[in-house]
């Protein structure tokens, strides 16, 4: 397995953060932005995608880790 670790999470992995955001902290989340497809368009329209480190294998995202310092975010709520 090899894994590219990416300083940012490119545009077209913003929905598969989306999904690993909901399956990591989902039970919280939900409750707030009432319900699955809400949850995901509030998910991806917050993320900051240069605040991050992604890794992908074979053009997958599978894991990242988001990152708060001076410069801002990686998620915030609207």
């Amino acid at each position: 397995m090899q894994i590219t670790y990416l300083d940012h999470l490119p545009e077209e992995f913003k929905s598969s953060a989306s999904i690993l955001l909901l399956s990591a902290f989902g039970e919280k989340l939900l409750p707030i932005l009432e319900g699955d497809e809400r949850a995901h368009h509030i998910i991806e329209e917050s993320i900051n995608r240069t605040n991050c480190i992604a890794a992908i294998n074979d053009q997958q995202l599978v894991g990242l880790l988001g990152i708060q310092n001076d410069q801002g975010l990686f998620f915030g709520l609207p």
